[in-house]
């Protein structure tokens, strides 16, 4: 047996307010800190509805496509972006919406800036729900994922989703084995 102690830190989660109910961008975000995203320095990203953090500051506001056609590297629809579990995901779903929300926790050079997607109904398959986190380490540049739960919807966009990281040039991309586009 073990004496486990929690640490809890003092960033708040804030919740992140999107134009349109559905399948947008957010306004940009603020990161808090640097970040190197494939030799790239960012401080400031988008976050997509369909469940992604985006580096193309100019689709702040904008529809945020949710058809997935295309595996990473190429996908149009996801270029320069980490993609926690890009799929068709409807957080504002009128009788049972989901959360997005954001935090800078930590001290420099070691912050983390996070996004929580909690509770998320899929488009076309309501009851089911997404709920996972990304997570960007300052100094390491490292992306973390944690996936709670990421429902397959068969009946809408063939059940599609991709977990990994695209370039924005669509030309590099990782992935987690089995969780890219078909």
């Amino acid at each position: 047996s073990a004496t486990l102690h929690a640490t809890v830190g003092t960033g708040v989660l804030t919740p992140i307010t999107f134009p349109q109910l559905d399948d947008s961008y957010s306004p940009v975000q603020s990161l808090g800190f640097s970040f190197n995203f494939f030799g790239t320095n960012y401080s400031s990203c988008v976050i997509s509805q369909n469940g992604f953090i985006s580096f193309n500051l100019s689709n702040a506001g904008l529809f945020s496509p949710w058809n997935i056609t295309q595996a990473i590297p190429g996908n149009p629809n996801c270029l320069n972006s980490a993609l926690g579990f890009y799929a068709d995901i409807y957080p504002g779903f009128a009788t049972s919406p989901g959360t997005i929300e954001s935090a800078t926790l930590g001290t420099a050079p070691y912050r983390k800036y996070i996004v929580n997607f909690c509770d998320c109904p899929m488009f076309s398959c309501t009851t089911l729900k997404a709920s996972f986190q990304i997570i960007l380490y300052e100094t390491t540049n490292e992306v973390e994922v944690h996936i709670g739960n990421a429902p397959n919807c068969p009946t809408w966009n063939a059940g599609a989703g991709i977990e990994g990281v695209h370039d924005a040039t669509g030309t590099i991309a990782f992935w987690v084995a089995g969780r890219n586009y078909p």
